[in-house]
């Protein structure tokens, strides 16, 4: 395998990132996952490697990634709530 894909100018360890990277974005993305529990999921020792990773592949904090790429489904979600508990009446 590892001849194959040296043809193919990768390693495992590339295609293992790459995998991690994809997971990563999609988490952060489309879960309210907290990054510790993003970290854990994706088999990091800790937070703070995992955020270490993500800026190495992406240039950003996971943090600063999720604020600009956060689900729309997730954005209106959270509209919803929001308008849902500013128009509930007191109960008496």
């Amino acid at each position: 395998m590892r001849r194959r894909l040296k043809a193919e100018g990768t390693t495992f360890k590339q295609i293992a990132n790459e995998a991690q990277f994809s997971v990563a974005k999609q988490l952060l993305a489309n879960t309210r996952m907290s990054m510790a529990q993003i970290s854990a999921a994706l088999d990091f020792s800790e937070p703070a490697a995992f955020s270490h990773a993500f800026r190495r592949w992406s240039g950003f904090a996971p943090s600063t990634w999720r604020r600009e790429h956060q689900s729309k489904c997730l954005g209106r979600e959270q509209d919803e709530n929001s308008y849902s508990a500013q128009t509930q009446q007191p109960v008496r």
